[in-house]
């Protein structure tokens, strides 16, 4: 395509190696731009070459050196989840046509989400992961120099004022989603001791890498996001959820939450590199500004999904900018690593399978011209997944996601898993980045998201279920066996899936004829008819 590999886009040479581009910076969580801080070598320090070595040894130390790799930290995780989206897509469409209604759409779904980021970053919070219409969010035990007292008069410690941040961040989310008239929120959160993980093989190139948070405060806060009803927040530790009549007086106590009135000056400064070692930030004869400043390190690149990594690249060419966000049909397969779902880190033959995992489900995905979405801890436990079409025009994504599952099946038992399972499913998703300048994503969301998620739920054990949609893509090429009738949340009735068993021999099909023609979607016709017209005119 004339563009720079993967591998090189999101790196600029500095004095001292290679950093990540500041563009890329905002596909990645807080917790790991600054893990992976590195001193800055454009402004000249008074420190001296001796402390300024010191600095570097110790910013190096406080990266991981291999992988994988744990490490333990205490703080709040919160879950939001946004309800109504399906709907309002439909109601769009019919009201505006195809074209102008998924404009709209896409419009609606980037502006509510970036509300949402911006309040969790203005409490000092952390969004961890667009989980397709969720977010989940890290808010860390840590001092921010705020002074907050109790009802009693004394100031709080860490941890409560870290669970008022919590408090505070749902309660402005709620107020916010409760002037949106087609959408509702619920949520969940639980404070505790948090394992994250840190794995695949370090690089430089997009997707090579993980991190995933586990422990019982996500397992808690899945329970109460369950818990909770529409327009309702959980929290651990009390006995009645947030409402979001609660959310509108809280804004109205709080004028710096209306909408429009975020402090984008402090979200900015929030959003700084700022190394995780402690004994550094302690240090009074260093700052900041003695330093010089943070940036991130090339390595954290690895972390970088590969959806987003093609995003920014796309974005990189100025034309091609207008194609992005858009409804378009997908493939996605949902691999439940259920032998992991309790991992202890300790048991370093288990971590190290889980490392295995990763790697080899991220290298099948890459091969079948997929790319990795998520591998992530949630309410069904350990979960990898996958998409299929969602940044090209793959012949028959539908195709390339059941090769990949049953190659996935097959190096999962090789791996000797016990419990495993997979779903697939296909059809029309939104795919696009969605979230403001300190923090967004690539995501693909939709129903079919969630009838892969529930098919992998219901699929026998080491097994994988498929939709009739992709059974009927993909019929020509692979044999399958119809599932006894099954329901799952979200559909009515029984229906019968589909279990892929082994590839048709069909030497007489010419691989390079297309099974499907091409066509333009209707969220790009607008945008290549803007493309023809400018080259009819070059052209005269």
């Amino acid at each position: 395509r004339g563009s720079m590999p993967l591998q090189m886009l999101s790196s600029k040479k500095k004095n001292n190696g290679e950093v990540m581009d500041p563009n890329a910076m905002r596909y990645l969580p807080k917790i790991l731009r600054d893990t992976y801080a590195q001193r800055q070598t454009k402004r000249q320090s008074d420190l001296g070459e001796a402390r300024l070595a010191s600095i570097d040894l110790r910013l190096r130390l406080q990266r991981p050196e291999s992988l994988p790799y744990y490490q333990d930290i205490r703080g709040s995780i919160l879950i939001l989840d946004l309800s109504g989206f399906t709907a309002l897509g439909e109601r769009l469409r019919a009201e505006l046509g195809p074209r102008d209604g998924a404009a709209e759409f896409a419009s609606r779904v980037n502006d509510t989400l970036s509300s949402m980021v911006k309040q969790v970053h203005r409490h000092w919070g952390d969004v961890l992961m667009f989980a397709g219409d969720a977010l989940i969010c890290l808010f860390e035990e840590k001092e921010y120099g705020e002074l907050v007292l109790g009802d009693n008069g004394e100031e709080l410690n860490v941890e409560q004022k870290t669970r008022k941040r919590v408090r505070d961040c749902c309660l402005s989310v709620l107020g916010q989603i409760a002037i949106e008239k087609d959408l509702t929120i619920h949520g969940g959160a639980a404070h505790g001791m948090i394992r994250c993980f840190f794995l695949g093989t370090p690089s430089k190139c997009p997707g090579s890498c993980a991190f995933i948070v586990s422990g019982h405060p996500l397992k808690q806060t899945g329970v109460l996001l369950n818990k909770a009803g529409r327009g309702e927040v959980y929290i651990d530790g009390e006995c009645s959820p947030l409402t979001e009549i609660e959310g509108g007086e809280f804004m109205s106590r709080n004028p710096i939450n209306r909408k429009g009135i975020i402090l984008e000056d402090i979200l900015e400064d929030y959003d700084e590199v700022v190394p995780r070692d402690n004994t550094l930030l302690n240090d009074p004869e260093i700052s900041i500004e003695l330093v010089g400043g943070f940036d991130v390190n090339a390595h954290a690149i690895a972390y970088l999904g590969t959806l987003a990594a093609r995003r920014l690249d796309q974005g990189s060419q100025k034309a091609m900018t207008m194609l992005l966000n858009e409804l378009r049909p997908v493939a996605i397969v949902f691999v439940g690593l259920h032998d992991l779902d309790d991992i202890d880190p300790r048991d370093s033959t288990l971590l190290q399978l889980m490392n295995e995992a990763f790697k080899t489900l991220s290298r099948i995905t890459h091969a079948c011209n997929g790319a990795v979405r998520d591998m992530l801890f949630d309410d069904k436990g350990c979960v990898f997944i996958s998409v299929f079409g969602a940044h090209s025009h793959e012949v028959n994504p539908c195709f390339d996601a059941t090769v990949s599952a049953m190659r996935m099946e097959s190096a999962l038992k090789d791996l000797n898993l016990k419990r495993f399972s997979l779903g697939v499913s296909f059809g029309e998703c939104f795919c696009g980045e969605v979230g403001p300048s300190m923090r967004s994503d690539y995501v693909v969301m939709g129903p079919e998201v969630n009838l892969a998620a529930r098919l992998m739920g219901k699929a026998p054990n080491r097994s994988t279920l498929v939709s009739k949609r992709i059974f009927t893509n993909s019929k020509k090429f692979i044999h399958f066996e119809k599932s006894e009738e099954i329901q799952v949340k979200g559909k009515d009735g029984f229906f019968h899936a589909y279990i892929p068993q082994t590839r048709i021999d069909r030497q007489s099909v010419e691989i390079n004829d297309p099974q499907q023609p091409f066509v333009i979607m209707p969220s790009r016709q607008s945008a290549m008819d803007s493309l023809l017209e400018v080259k009819n005119r070059a052209s005269k």
